[in-house]
C-alpha cells in the first residue's frame, strides 16, 4: 500500500439518489481510497447500505413525532483494499472513527444546536491521524470565512490544538467555500488531497513524534 491515502468529505444535505450516483462516480473517477459524507439524513439508508463501497454509517438519532426526516447521519465509504486494512471501526451519532495500519482516522458531523459540552465529547482526546468533517464554526477571513463564530466553539478548537499539538491551516480546495483545516507539520503517512468540500472542513492530525514507521 500506498504511504498516502487519498480521502474525500462532502456535506450532501441530504443524500439524494442522484447525488449518491455523483458520489460513486466521484469516488471511481478521482480515485479515493475512503470518502466521508456528513449529513446524509439516512435517505435511502437500506438501498446505499448495500453498495460494495458502503463501509459503516454513524447511528441514527431517534425522530421526534413532528420530524418530517432524519437528521444528521455521516456514511464512510472505503475501496475493497482501505477495508481489508481496517482493524476497527467505532461510531456513535455525530462521529466515526477507523483503525488501520497504526493510524486513527476520525470524522465528525457537529450541529449547530450541540452545545459546548457536547462538541467537546464528540471530539477526540487522545492522537488522531486524521479528523475531518463538518464543525459549523468560522474562523474568520484568515481561513475564507467573512464572519467568524461561535466564539465558544472557536475557544474549544484553539484548546484542542494546543491540548494534541496541531496546527491550523488553510489547505487548497477543489470547491470554494468555508475551510477549517487541522493538518500536522509533517504528513508521513496520510495525505488529504482533492476533498470534495461544502461547508465548513477541516482535519487533525498530531505533529510529528518519534514513533516506529509503520507500514502497510
Amino acid at each position: 500500500m500506498s504511504k498516502t491515502l487519498k480521502i474525500g468529505f462532502w456535506n450532501a444535505q441530504g443524500l439524494s439518489i442522484l447525488k449518491w450516483n455523483k458520489l460513486i462516480n466521484e469516488f471511481s473517477s478521482m480515485c479515493y481510497d475512503i470518502f466521508f459524507v456528513a449529513e446524509t439524513w439516512f435517505v435511502n439508508h437500506s438501498f446505499y447500505s448495500q453498495h460494495p463501497l458502503y463501509l459503516c454509517s454513524s447511528t441514527i438519532l431517534p425522530k421526534s413525532i413532528n420530524q418530517s426526516r432524519n437528521k444528521a447521519g455521516i456514511y464512510c465509504l472505503a475501496s475493497s483494499h482501505v477495508k481489508s486494512l481496517i482493524s476497527n471501526v467505532d461510531v456513535n451519532s455525530y462521529y466515526i472513527n477507523l483503525s488501520l495500519c497504526g493510524n486513527k482516522i476520525s470524522c465528525v458531523y457537529l450541529p449547530p444546536s450541540l452545545n459546548s459540552q457536547d462538541v467537546i465529547q464528540n471530539l477526540p482526546s487522545s492522537p488522531v491521524s486524521l479528523l475531518i468533517g463538518d464543525i459549523n464554526t468560522q474562523f474568520g477571513v484568515a481561513f475564507g470565512t467573512k464572519k467568524s463564530g461561535p466564539n465558544k466553539r472557536i475557544q474549544i478548537f484553539k484548546e484542542l490544538c494546543n491540548n494534541l499539538q496541531l496546527n491550523h491551516i488553510r489547505l487548497w480546495l477543489r470547491i470554494a467555500g468555508p475551510s477549517d483545516q487541522y493538518v500536522l507539520n509533517t504528513i508521513r503517512k496520510l495525505l488529504m488531497r482533492g476533498a470534495w468540500i461544502r461547508y465548513s472542513f477541516f482535519c487533525l492530525t498530531p505533529v510529528d513524534r518519534d514513533t516506529d514507521d509503520q507500514r502497510c
